[in-house]
């Protein structure tokens, strides 16, 4: 069955594309053990996380939707397709707007950090950090000059 079923959410917190992307491919799966589908088809241009659920390994994400098919009764098969983005794809433009709105009408979905993103958000401030210092230090050598 066809469900042709679009919901908007929004994340809560700075995440990286892939995160974002694996998310979506969690609550996509989440919806279908709840409306009770045998036959799941999920399309994405998230290359990086295809590749990803296939090794599922070194990724929580990965391994919570690994472990959520393995443990329902409900969904028989499972087909994850891997489509590029920008590429004028109906289905990928139809998406991308979609994402687009979740930004302002999505519903904000309650989430932990997952550790990849937290260590990147660490990173990341760190980084801004030393930077806003290392520019400060410089303006002031610059006018001593």
């Amino acid at each position: 069955e066809d469900s042709d079923t679009t919901i908007l959410y929004k994340l809560p917190i700075l995440v990286l594309s892939m995160t974002a992307e694996l998310i979506m491919i969690m609550k996509a799966i989440e919806l279908a053990i709840a409306r009770g589908f045998k036959r799941v088809a999920i399309l994405t241009d998230s290359k990086s996380g295809c590749m990803s659920l296939l090794k599922a390994d070194d990724n929580d994400i990965c391994i919570c939707i690994h472990n959520m098919l393995n443990n329902t009764q409900i969904i028989e098969h499972v087909e994850v397709h891997y489509f590029p983005s920008h590429r004028g794809i109906s289905s990928n433009i139809i998406v991308d707007e979609a994402a687009k709105r979740a930004i302002t009408d999505g519903s904000e979905l309650e989430m932990k950090w997952w550790r990849r993103d937290a260590i990147n958000e660490i990173e990341r401030g760190l980084y801004d950090d030393w930077e806003r210092n290392f520019k400060c230090i410089i303006m002031k050598r610059c006018k001593l000059w």
